[in-house]
């Protein structure tokens, strides 16, 4: 095969993957698809619910339940979004770094700061959870997902680059994502649950131990969040085109039901858990298709479309800042007599409201700007808040 033939194979395999993904939403002026924003807005709110310590308490078993729902959907929909286009892996890496981990380098360094100024942390702990960004080293904890999606968008972006034969027919695709699926559940049995295994969230320093309780970034559970990302990326066009049918929401309320009730069986990556290959992913995929419906009946009421579309594109704001509100404004809200009694609910309330706030200021400054928002388009600083 001569060179030119070679490079038509490659640009013709590249774009077979194209075929299945819209480009992402690195422009400020391209329209968004409300669906995508709406079910970004249920699933930050479930997230925010589900660290919230006077919901899990109270309702331990309905705690359970959503966590085997909402980081699936959440890794599935950032699939729906993906997209290769013509860019080199390059490129993809340093994009998605810009929108990513950069607000997370930005936050964990700032949260950090504040530790250690406190007396509660120190310079080599602040490194370290930067350097391994998994949420035993962070604080605040939530916001491992940011480079765990940046491994797995760019993971992802490489397979399909150099490995599209997998996907090439539906068996395939079944056949790699079941694959995918066993060996990533056999190798998160190898780590430790570090809220079992105490000594991983009192880890400090550099050291091998680290390995026990989990991998940088999170890799030790790549392969299973793949999966979810790799099914959104082959169900994309489906999802955009989405249409809401009382019958097909009824149809996956039944679904979640019959599984939870049948196997029991949950998920929570971050503890290094996910109880039973057979029930989790049934949970999860039950789940995903029940959060979907309910994006469609939720789009139907035009004030839930707006609130849902204005949450979820501030999602990331959520996402970085809802942990130190959850756990440090109860405490100021009990000294305010007339919040005494719902001192819960309404910090629950600020995790979303004072996250969105700082999102609106972050927008209106330059340094803000470049700090939390995508500046870097293929090669060109294009500066934007969206």
């Amino acid at each position: 095969m001569n060179d030119k033939s070679a490079r038509e194979l490659s640009n013709s395999s590249h774009q077979e993957v194209a075929t299945h993904v819209t480009p992402p939403d690195t422009s400020p002026v391209k329209a968004r698809l409300t669906t995508i924003d709406i079910a970004k807005g249920i699933g930050i709110l479930l997230i925010v619910l589900g660290h919230d310590a006077g919901f899990d308490r109270n309702f331990p078993q309905f705690s359970d339940f959503l966590g085997g729902i909402r980081m699936p959907f959440f890794f599935f929909i950032s699939g729906v979004t993906f997209s290769l286009g013509r860019r080199s892996l390059t490129d993809i890496a340093i994009m998605r770094a810009d929108a990513w981990l950069k607000p997370f380098v930005v936050v964990v360094t700032l949260f950090g700061c504040l530790n250690i100024l406190r007396g509660t942390g120190t310079l080599e702990g602040l490194l370290l959870a930067l350097a391994y960004g998994t949420g035993f080293t962070l604080s605040p904890r939530a916001v491992w997902f940011l480079p765990h999606l940046w491994l797995l968008y760019v993971s992802c972006s490489a397979l399909f680059m150099y490995g599209n034969y997998l996907f090439s027919t539906g068996i395939r695709r079944v056949a790699s994502l079941v694959l995918l699926l066993v060996l990533g559940y056999a190798f998160l049995g190898v780590f430790n649950n570090p809220y079992e295994d105490t000594a991983c969230f009192k880890m400090t320093e550099f050291s091998t131990a680290l390995f026990n309780c989990g991998l940088p970034m999170s890799a030790d559970f790549l392969l299973i969040t793949s999966v979810f990302f790799i099914l959104g990326v082959f169900m994309s066009a489906t999802v955009k085109s989405f249409k809401f049918s009382l019958l097909h929401l009824g149809v996956a309320l039944g679904a979640v039901i019959v599984v939870w009730f049948s196997f029991n069986d949950s998920m929570n990556l971050n503890h290094r858990r996910y109880d039973d290959l057979l029930g989790t992913t049934a949970l999860a995929f039950s789940g995903i298709y029940l959060m979907l419906g309910l994006s469609g009946l939720l789009g139907k009421m035009a004030w839930a479309e707006r609130g849902l579309i204005f949450i979820g594109r501030g999602s990331l704001f959520i996402l970085l800042f809802h942990m130190p509100i959850l756990y440090n404004f109860p405490a100021i809200l009990a000294r305010i007599p007339p919040l005494k009694s719902a001192v819960e609910a309404t910090a629950l309330l600020c995790a979303v409201v004072v996250p969105l706030v700082i999102w609106q200021v972050c927008k209106r400054f330059k340094i803000t700007r470049a700090l939390f928002f995508p500046v870097y388009k293929r090669g060109q600083p294009a500066a934007h808040a969206s």
